[in-house]
């Protein structure tokens, strides 16, 4: 992991730029670029632990892909391995545990919180605001599970931050990131919502959108 180092403080002067250009709120570019900070260290290889693959997934995945234009707030991340189930709980937890002291290291402010089960993490990562962002706001969620590697792929990506593509400075990635296929990150998000559908309706079954994700 990098050394740790602080971050640059967002001014509304940075940020208009990039205010005009994605039609976003200040506080939303700052918090991008906080993001894309933390994307820098969170999703570097374990040392001690090169079997697991540290992928970034969910919206964010997708839009720093350029899938999509909507702005994602938090980040997802997925440790995955090839045949999982041949690992032991305390080396899950052992991966789980390297990722939380990443993310304690990277907190700025108050401390970093977070809770979790036995294959998963989420943690709260604050950060100081320059764009006069309310405390609550300036906080960062970041949940991280353990997976299988089979059937989900991913591939070297080029992350910016979106103050960096407004300014183009030098056209340079902040930082590179493994990302998930974004087909998979579709159906895993297809999956949650029709949990949530069938969790608000018992009796239903399954829907067209569950076969298509599990075509």
């Amino acid at each position: 992991m990098r050394q740790k180092r602080d971050p640059l403080l967002v001014t509304a002067s940075m940020s208009n730029g990039a205010v005009q250009m994605f039609g976003l709120r200040a506080g939303d570019i700052e918090k991008d670029y906080h993001i894309t900070r933390l994307l820098a260290d969170l999703c570097q290889p374990l040392p001690d632990h090169p079997q697991v693959q540290v992928v970034l997934a969910g919206g964010t995945g997708l839009a720093k892909r350029g899938v999509t234009e909507r702005f994602s707030e938090d980040i997802d991340i997925t440790l995955t391995v090839p045949e999982l189930s041949g690992y032991s709980n305390s080396q899950v937890r052992s991966w789980l545990r390297a990722m939380r002291l990443r993310a304690e290291a990277l907190a700025i402010g108050t401390q970093t919180t977070h809770k979790g089960g036995s294959s998963y993490r989420s943690f709260v990562i604050p950060y100081r605001s320059g764009v006069g962002a309310i405390t609550s706001h300036a906080r960062i969620h970041c949940d991280i599970k353990v997976a299988d590697a089979e059937g989900r792929p991913a591939d070297m990506i080029e992350v910016e931050s979106l103050i960096t593509q407004a300014a183009q400075w030098g056209r340079e990635p902040d930082t590179t990131a493994l990302c998930a296929d974004p087909l998979w990150t579709l159906a895993d998000k297809l999956h949650a919502l029709n949990r949530l559908c069938r969790a608000d309706n018992p009796t239903a079954g399954q829907c067209p959108l569950e076969w298509w994700a599990l075509g």
